[in-house]
């Protein structure tokens, strides 16, 4: 009797491995993401080294192409950099 009730166990237990489970998207997690056409460039380190984590994370494991080189025309149009100008200061000379 108790072996029977350990195969049934045991049995029980390894049935949950039979099957790959719910998935979150139909067809794979590689759907949700879009693979970048160019290089991508962070401003910092920490950003570029982010960016290339999620890169090769694609490359591998979705079947990505490698990103193309940027071209000189997406630098070439950059915007300047974000400057946030100082609200003026209210005082006694100049009240508003």
């Amino acid at each position: 009797m108790i072996r029977f009730s350990c195969l049934a166990l045991l049995a029980l237990l390894l049935a949950g491995c039979a099957s790959r489970g719910p998935a979150s998207i139909a067809g794979g997690e590689c759907r949700i993401f879009e693979a970048p056409k160019y290089e991508v460039r962070g401003r910092r380190d920490y950003d570029q080294d982010w960016i290339d984590s999620q890169v090769e994370g694609g490359v591998g494991g979705c079947r990505w192409k490698r990103p193309a080189p940027r071209p000189a025309a997406i630098d070439a149009g950059a915007a300047p950099a974000h400057v946030t100008a100082r609200p003026a200061r209210r005082g006694i000379i100049r009240p508003f």
